[in-house]
């Protein structure tokens, strides 16, 4: 082997550990890169729970299992012909732990998008202003909009609000009251509404 060949497929193998390690970003590198916060008018009052929810076609308690970071063509075509292109995507996988409003599998993960992650450069983490972005291994209260093909997005502030429980079995936990009740007073926000269509 001449010595060009086995520099060049250092070269190769140097280059294809950093595209797995950029393809594998975990919830825990997020939290190491600083953040830059993206200023919105949102149509709703994001700081209520009532409008939140009455806005969300989805309310449901869920247990993150993987957050990556999406490139523009791993988007649903719904997503991303909605997209001003002002923040990157995350694609969440998480386990439904209970159903609130609507309706979502739980005897399987889901996969849904968050507004909001690692930018293009992967230098900082991009979120609108007072967001958060799930971590791995914690439990959440997502709201969710369904899009016109079928597919979730989570955006905006407190569509995803931590949940301090590491509780797997949450039928009829006490905290739950808190989730029910935003739920039973939300404040609906009239528009065109579309479904959850699972995976093609």
């Amino acid at each position: 082997m001449s010595i060009n060949f086995a520099r060049l497929l250092a070269v190769i193998g140097t280059c294809s550990m950093i595209i797995s390690a950029c393809g594998t970003m975990s919830s825990a590198d997020f939290s190491k890169l600083p953040v830059e916060m993206v200023q919105a008018d949102f149509a709703i009052d994001v700081s209520d729970p009532r409008e939140v929810v009455g806005f969300a076609d989805y309310y449901f308690i869920a247990d993150v299992e993987s957050a990556e970071p999406v490139k523009e063509n791993g988007l649903s075509e719904a997503i991303k012909s909605e997209s001003t292109g002002a923040l990157p995507y995350t694609a969440i996988r998480a386990t439904v732990l209970q159903n609130i409003k609507g309706t979502l599998p739980t005897d399987k993960p889901i996969n849904f998008y968050k507004a909001g992650g690692v930018s293009t450069d992967g230098k900082t983490l991009m979120l609108y202003a007072n967001d958060t972005l799930p971590e791995v291994g914690n439990i959440y209260a997502f709201t969710a909009v369904a899009q016109a093909d079928g597919s979730l997005l989570v955006s905006g502030p407190n569509s995803n609000v931590q949940i301090d429980t590491d509780q797997k079995m949450i039928a009829g936990a006490s905290f739950l009251s808190e989730y029910e009740e935003n739920y039973k007073n939300e404040i609906t926000y009239e528009r065109e509404r579309f479904s959850y269509k699972g995976e093609n």
